[in-house]
C-alpha cells in the first residue's frame, strides 16, 4: 500500500494532472508498458472504438443505449467531461464512483515505476481497470485525439467507427485532410470491420489505408437512421442521421443481428446527452453546444436557424470560449451571420485563446466582409458565468442565448 491511499478523489485528480509536464504527448509506448503489467491489453469482451472529427459523442451515446436495451453490460469511456470527472467512465449508464476510481488509480501507481503518464493516459487505464472489474460484455471507447497514437488505441477493437474526417487539432494531427485521415484511420484493425460515416471520409481513409479496402464500409445511410430522424419526438436532440446510422450498423455488425424500427426508436428516446444542442432553459432560451470546429459550426448554424424559426426567436446572443488549437476564425466566420451579439469569454486554462483575441478575429471577419458598421455587437468577459449573468439581464423572453466553443465553456455554465 502506498502513501497515496490517504488522498481524496480530487487530490488524486490534481496529482494525475501534474504528473506529466505536457497536457498532451502522442505515443503509445508509455501507456502500453503499464497496461501490459496490469493485463489490460486484451479485454475478454467485445470492443468498439469510435473516432472521427465530429459526432463521436452522439454515436457513442446511441451505442450505449442499444447495448443497455439488449441487456448487454456495457462500459463507456468518453472525454472530456462537462462537470464531473466521473462522467467519463460509466457502466450501463451509471458513473463510476470516487472510491472505485481511487482504487484504480492506486493500481496504476503500483505498476508505474519510472514512467510518467499524461492525464488522459492515466484515466484511460483507470477506465479499462474499472470495466474489467465490472466484467463488462462490451466496451465502447471514444478516441480522445486523433486515433493512431491515442491512448485508447492500445486495445484492439472488434469494430472501429470513424464518424467524419475534417480539419481539427491541426497542431497535433497535421494540416491536411490526408494527414488527418492517416491518424484517424489508425484505429482500424486488419480483418476487422471499420465503419465510416460519409463518402468523403471513406475515400480519404481508403487513400490512407488501401490495405483495408475490403473491410472499410460506408455506413452513414442506414435505413433506420433515416426513420429515426423524421420525428423530433423520437429524436429530441436532433442527432444526425449519419451518427445514428453508424451506431446501429456497429451494433448490428458486432452482434450479427438486425434491429427493428421500434427497438432503435426506444433506444434513442432513452438517451440523455449533455451539450449537444441541449435546450437548457426557456424565457430566455438557453442552448448549450460543445461544437468547436468548422464542421460542427456548420451543423450548429443549421440548428440555430431551425430553432429560431420554430420558436419565433428574434435575437441570438452567443457566449463563446475556445481553445487555441482550433480553427477559430472559420468557426466564428461560419456562425457570424447567425449571431446578433457575441460575448467572447476567457477560460481557466492556458490552452484557451483570450477573449480579446477572439474579439479581434471577429472584428477582422467583419472588416473582410464589409460589415464593420452594421454587424453584430462584440463584447468580452472574464468568464462564461459573468457573460451569462449579463446576457440574462438584458435579453427578452423570445431571445436565445447560445453557449458554445468548448467543453469548459459549456461545463462552467452548467455549474
Amino acid at each position: 500500500m502506498t502513501d497515496s491511499v490517504a488522498l481524496s478523489f480530487n487530490q488524486w485528480l490534481d496529482k494525475i494532472e501534474q504528473m506529466h509536464p505536457a497536457d498532451i504527448e502522442m505515443g503509445l509506448e508509455r501507456i502500453k508498458a503499464i497496461a501490459e503489467r496490469l493485463e489490460l491489453l486484451t479485454p475478454s469482451c467485445k470492443v468498439i472504438t469510435v473516432g472521427g472529427t465530429n459526432g463521436k459523442g452522439s454515436t457513442v451515446a446511441m451505442l450505449e443505449s442499444l447495448c443497455i436495451q439488449a441487456n448487454r453490460k456495457v462500459g463507456v469511456y468518453t472525454s472530456p467531461h462537462l462537470v464531473r470527472f466521473n462522467e467519463r467512465i460509466k457502466v450501463n449508464g451509471i458513473e463510476a464512483g470516487n472510491l472505485e476510481l481511487i482504487r484504480a488509480f492506486e493500481a496504476i501507481e503500483q505498476q508505474q515505476q519510472e514512467i510518467k503518464l499524461t492525464f488522459f493516459e492515466y484515466t484511460t487505464l483507470a477506465a479499462l481497470i474499472y470495466f474489467k472489474q465490472k466484467q463488462c460484455e462490451v466496451i465502447v471507447l471514444e478516441v480522445g485525439l486523433g486515433g493512431r497514437l491515442d491512448a485508447t488505441n492500445i486495445v484492439d477493437s472488434d469494430v472501429s467507427v470513424i464518424t467524419t474526417i475534417d480539419l481539427d487539432h491541426i497542431d497535433w494531427l497535421g494540416d491536411t485532410l490526408e494527414q488527418i485521415a492517416f491518424e484517424k484511420g489508425g484505429i482500424a484493425r486488419e480483418g476487422k470491420p471499420c465503419l465510416v460515416g460519409d463518402k468523403r471520409s471513406f475515400d480519404l481513409l481508403l487513400g490512407a489505408y488501401p490495405k483495408f479496402e475490403n473491410q472499410i464500409t460506408l455506413a452513414g445511410e442506414h435505413e433506420l437512421g433515416s426513420f429515426l430522424t423524421q420525428s423530433d419526438h423520437i429524436n429530441p436532440y436532433k442527432l444526425l442521421k449519419q451518427n445514428l446510422s453508424l451506431a446501429i450498423s456497429a451494433f448490428e455488425t458486432l452482434f450479427h443481428t438486425k434491429l427493428t424500427q421500434n427497438y432503435a426508436a426506444n433506444a434513442l428516446k432513452k438517451i440523455r446527452l449533455k451539450g449537444r444542442f441541449e435546450i437548457f432553459a426557456h424565457s430566455p432560451h438557453i442552448v448549450l453546444d460543445v461544437g468547436h470546429n468548422p464542421q460542427s459550426a456548420t451543423n450548429l448554424a443549421k440548428q440555430i436557424g431551425e430553432f429560431c424559426s420554430e420558436n419565433n426567436v428574434t435575437k441570438v446572443c452567443a457566449i463563446c470560449g475556445m481553445m487555441k488549437d482550433k480553427n477559430v476564425k472559420q468557426v466564428i466566420a461560419t456562425l457570424y451571420p447567425h449571431i446578433d451579439r457575441w460575448c467572447f469569454v476567457d477560460l481557466p486554462t492556458s490552452r484557451a485563446i483570450k477573449a480579446t483575441e477572439l474579439k479581434q478575429i471577429a472584428d477582422d471577419i467583419a472588416l473582410e466582409n464589409g460589415l464593420s458598421d452594421d454587424g453584430p455587437c462584440l463584447e468580452t468577459y472574464s468568464s462564461p458565468e459573468v457573460a451569462l449573468a449579463e446576457c440574462k439581464l438584458s435579453l427578452e423572453r423570445q431571445e436565445l442565448i447560445l453557449v458554445f466553443g468548448s467543453f469548459i465553456t459549456v461545463g462552467n455554465v452548467i455549474q
